[in-house]
């Protein structure tokens, strides 16, 4: 309200993008997409090419969530497209990755291991280990879906591996969940059995 008041345009776009994204949590997501729309809206209105992108991201974000895939796939390209623009290689990490996991599940899994890929090679460039164990956790899961469940059980471990270091307890349950449903599938059911109790 004080942003409109005071006709001040670039705390407006982060006003509506914090209130999309509180939205967004509470799976609100009419209210999210009208407030992400009038963020996208304000950043055109004055060449706020980053307001732009996050704006992109975020309409993505929701519409994945609604089972809008083919929606979510425009604003996500159009969001590459402009961070590729600006040289945001970070961005451009977390947008393929986004890509990736709408691509894997409508089970498109050559262009989600293409996405993963790419992401996973900018994470390794920039030094982003968080970034680097989330893609691994990720390729994991492709793998997985494509019946590779020797390779998946390798992307996980290294997820593990990372994510032990790192301290990211979230991400090490997740690894360990991919290496038990992996281990399943192969029939190794005491290491399938095992793995999911690591974490606790």
């Amino acid at each position: 309200a004080i942003a409109q008041s005071l006709d001040h345009q670039q705390s407006l776009l982060h006003a509506l993008g914090n209130i999309g994204n509180v939205h967004s949590a509470l799976s609100q997501y009419p209210q999210a997409i009208d407030c992400y729309q009038q963020q996208l809206a304000t950043a055109q209105a004055i060449g706020d090419q980053l307001g732009m992108s996050l704006a992109y991201g975020n309409l993505g974000v929701v519409c994945h969530a609604l089972g809008d895939y083919e929606e979510a796939f425009q604003q996500f390209h159009q969001q590459l497209k402009l961070v590729r623009q600006m040289g945001d290689c970070y961005r451009e990490g977390q947008v393929l990755s986004n890509l990736g996991n709408t691509y894997h599940v409508i089970g498109r899994h050559t262009p989600a291991m293409q996405c993963f890929q790419e992401a996973l090679s900018i994470a390794r460039q920039l030094g982003d280990r968080l970034g680097e164990a989330h893609v691994l956790g990720y390729l994991g899961n492709v793998h997985h879906s494509r019946g590779q469940f020797q390779t998946a059980i390798e992307s996980h471990q290294q997820h593990l591996d990372l994510a032990r270091v790192l301290g990211d307890r979230a991400g090490e349950g997740r690894a360990l969940q991919g290496l038990g449903n992996a281990h399943q599938q192969l029939g190794n059911y005491d290491q399938s059995l095992d793995y999911p109790f690591q974490n606790l």
